[in-house]
Order: structure tokens, then C-alpha cells, then sequence
């Protein structure tokens, strides 16, 4: 897939995964509606990250793995390198005391981004691999 169906398609992922936060974080508070006037200053900042990092994680496999080379699908396209990317981020995460929200909605919008290309790049007829 070219770069912008990644990015378009990292950014469709991003609202859908902001959608989710939003939900879980309006059922633990009083009934406020849906639309742009209801949202908080937090939602602004979470949609901000979701339109700029979603997008970085979209388009990062194709980065370290070049399009149309030899070894494009190689290292970055993995599952396992997701793997071990998530699991060193929840490590060194749980290993920070003092980590802030906002550094986890950048790490969350980014992996979405990962997640997006990673299935868009699996619906292609060759595959991921």
C-alpha cells in the first residue's frame, strides 16, 4: 500500500481508538452528551496526539523497511518486533514511577498506528510476509 492509504487508514484507526477512551472515560462520569462543545481539555490533547502520532505509527514499518526493495516486510513488518516493542514499552513503563497521561497517549496513539499498517499490509494479496 502507498503511504497515504497508511496514514489515512492510521488516522481511521485513531479515531476509532479515541472514540473508545472517550466512551470508557464518559461512562464513569455524569451523562454530558456527545458533540465538540462537550469535550474536555483532555479529549482536545488526546485528539491532537491521536492526529499526530497515529500517523507516525502508520507509516514507521515502511520507514525502516523501504517500499519496493528486498527486504521491504522484513524486520519492521513483523509481529514479533510489535511484540517486543509493546512489551518493552509496558516494562519500561511500569519501571518509570512518575510517568505522566500524556506520555501513554502518545505511546497508545502510536501503537495504533503500528497496529493499522500492520493489518493494512496483511488485506494486500502478498501478505505481510
Amino acid at each position: 500500500m502507498r503511504r497515504k492509504a497508511h496514514v489515512m487508514g492510521s488516522i481511521l484507526f485513531g479515531l476509532v481508538g479515541f472514540i473508545l477512551v472517550e466512551s470508557i472515560t464518559r461512562s464513569q462520569l455524569p451523562y454530558s452528551g456527545w458533540g465538540l462543545a462537550s469535550l474536555t481539555v483532555n479529549s482536545y490533547i488526546s485528539l491532537m496526539f491521536m492526529f499526530i502520532f497515529s500517523p507516525l505509527g502508520g507509516i514507521l514499518p515502511d520507514i525502516l523497511d523501504p517500499p519496493f526493495t528486498a527486504k521491504h516486510r522484513r524486520f519492521a513488518h513483523s509481529k514479533i518486533l510489535f511484540a517486543v516493542l509493546f512489551l518493552f514499552l509496558l516494562i519500561s513503563l511500569r519501571s518509570v514511577v512518575n510517568i505522566g497521561p500524556i506520555v501513554i497517549m502518545m505511546i497508545y496513539y502510536f501503537q495504533i498506528g503500528y497496529i493499522s499498517h500492520l493489518s493494512m499490509d496483511s488485506l494486500t494479496p502478498s501478505g505481510l510476509w
